[in-house]
């Protein structure tokens, strides 16, 4: 079936290739989808005690699904709608008195102009050289500190919002309309973060994460060691998932702990191969 524009005309076909590995002390709460001609990640960013992590990574999971249901029905829809009606819908796992699950999101949509792009939280999505980000909870991390006041800013105005109990923060997300954008590269923070880190530059991040425009969306990873380095360029079919596990042992923090770490290309095919020669 042909796709169309808003404005009727054919939208040129798209490919989305990701994933998740999971990080240190707890299960996967991250998780990644795409439908049509859009993608997302979503990670679990509440802070819970160790017996609660099923219900996190149940309502991401969860989240994920109802996001595929509302681009299914309402293709065009503005991403804040869609987000907004994900999380109403979603349901709520655990006890009532629990605190209600949360999660980080961005969204990005290849539309017959550009791309739609929105991120709620700390996810990032890589266009071109710019990292687009939501820098308020960062902000308050640098200048305020504690849990408590983090906890107390969470999903209020001054402070950060975040998908979880309140589905109007949807409407609080950075989102972009960027004309001419081929391809773009949706991550949780557990990527994001290392851009200008461990990733030095864009186009590094675009060498080691791109895959062929051949390769299945999670292929076998590759058996060949890997360079000194880690983090050159790759070529023939590359894996994500096996990029993702190269860079996994170079986070591990000072107490011996690493994010969940997903990422995915939303791409025309014919900018697929690109991704990994940028």
């Amino acid at each position: 079936m042909t796709r169309f524009s808003p404005i009727g005309r054919p939208l040129p076909p798209v490919t989305a290739h990701g994933a998740s590995i999971a990080g240190t002390d707890h299960i996967l709460q991250d998780t990644w989808g795409s439908t049509g001609n859009c993608a997302w990640v979503i990670d679990g960013a509440t802070r819970r005690t160790d017996s609660d992590n099923d219900a996190v990574a149940a309502w991401v999971a969860d989240l994920s699904t109802r996001i595929r249901r509302e681009l299914d029905s309402a293709p065009t829809a503005p991403l804040t709608t869609v987000l907004e009606r994900a999380i109403a819908a979603a349901d709520r796992p655990g006890p009532p008195d629990a605190p209600h699950p949360s999660g980080t999101a961005a969204i990005a949509r290849l539309t017959d102009d550009g791309a739609d792009v929105l991120v709620l939280c700390d996810s990032g999505v890589l266009v071109g050289e710019e990292l687009l980000r939501d820098d308020r909870l960062a902000n308050l991390r640098r200048d305020l500190g504690g849990f408590a006041t983090i906890d107390a800013a969470r999903n209020a105005d001054g402070g950060f919002w975040v998908a979880g109990g309140e589905p109007s923060a949807a409407h609080r997300a950075v989102t972009r309309h960027l004309p001419g954008v081929d391809r773009v590269m949706l991550m949780t923070d557990g990527v994001a973060d290392e851009i200008g880190r461990l990733i030095p530059t864009a186009a590094d991040a675009w060498a080691l994460l791109g895959p062929d425009s051949s390769s299945d969306p999670d292929p076998t990873p590759d058996s060949d060691p890997a360079s000194d380095s880690g983090l050159g360029p790759r070529s023939g079919l590359v894996s994500i998932a096996a990029a993702l596990r190269e860079l996994a042992p170079r986070i591990i923090d000072r107490d011996g702990r690493c994010d969940d770490l997903t990422a995915v290309i939303l791409a025309r095919p014919s900018q697929t191969s690109a991704a990994s020669r940028t």
